[in-house]
């Protein structure tokens, strides 16, 4: 199997390699593969603090497999708007890079938990040292965005900074490849978040990858006063004071420049000239 492979190759350079993992079937099937490969590899999951209602899956996972998982908090948190929708970009500190976690945001039901969106951008952030060198991620080339649509993936392996890089193992497979395998080798997935069929349910209330939110006072697209449903009162918009980030990011982000290294980068005969 060429996913098999690939986690074999970037495990060949690893110091201390781990697994991205959101509790969602791609990445599911993705830890799956490489527990196979190397049974103690650690986990990062970023988890968001509060709808803990969301996270009953991953915890049941943690506990049956003994799994090692970390979690921390991002370096910034930017509103991100795209096809009449808000989602939320959380840019984490991986080694001596840089992963933005992409989060699916769902309009609020005053009956069901929901998030209040300046309270999400409000909480706490920092830049975390850790030495995670190779990380492996289970976006596959079929994927498509919310906010821009398809995002295909042309590379299996991205460099996001100095000794540290991202592993495609799933490249080449799409849904139907997931669902199939996660049946065939009877794998615990999220059965509150999916159908027998490996198909996400329509409501998403226990889908840990959208969160039901209000972002009416930091919403660009409302007026400059709007009503705060959680005090229940008018408020001001404040959307010019928060962080933005334009949402397409080529070929899902894997065209990331690194300034501090492009003479890292060119050829030795003309890092000679130049010297």
């Amino acid at each position: 199997m060429r996913s098999i492979s690939i986690i074999k190759k970037a495990l060949l350079k690893a110091r201390r390699p781990a697994v991205l993992w959101s509790g969602g079937k791609d990445s599911t099937v993705l830890l799956d593969l490489c527990l196979k490969v190397y049974p103690n590899i650690e986990v990062i999951h970023f988890k968001l603090p509060f709808l803990s209602h969301k996270y009953k899956h991953h915890h049941e996972v943690q506990e049956q497999l003994k799994l090692t998982v970390h979690d921390w908090v991002p370096a910034s948190i930017a509103l991100t708007h795209g096809k009449d929708r808000i989602d939320v970009c959380e840019t984490y500190s991986v080694g001596t890079g840089q992963i933005k976690v992409m989060r699916g945001t769902e309009v609020m039901d005053p009956a069901k938990p929901w998030v209040c969106g300046k309270e999400w951008l409000y909480r706490p952030k920092a830049h975390v040292a850790n030495d995670f060198d190779v990380l492996f991620c289970g976006h596959k080339n079929s994927d498509e965005d919310p906010l821009t649509g398809p995002i295909p993936l042309m590379i299996d392996m991205k460099v996001i900074g100095h000794g540290t890089e991202i592993w495609y193992p799933l490249r080449e497979w799409n849904d139907e490849d997931v669902a199939a395998y996660i049946t065939s080798n009877n794998i615990k997935y999220d059965k509150y978040r999916y159908n027998a069929d490996v198909v996400s349910k329509p409501d998403k209330h226990m889908n840990s990858d959208y969160v039901h939110a209000c972002f009416r006072c930091i919403d660009r697209r409302e007026s400059a006063f709007v009503h705060c449903p959680k005090l229940q009162i008018d408020v001001e918009n404040l959307h010019e004071h928060v962080l933005h980030e334009h949402p397409v990011l080529p070929y899902c982000n894997v065209r990331t420049e690194l300034p501090d290294m492009r003479g890292m980068l060119q050829p030795q005969s003309q890092l000679a000239n130049s010297a």
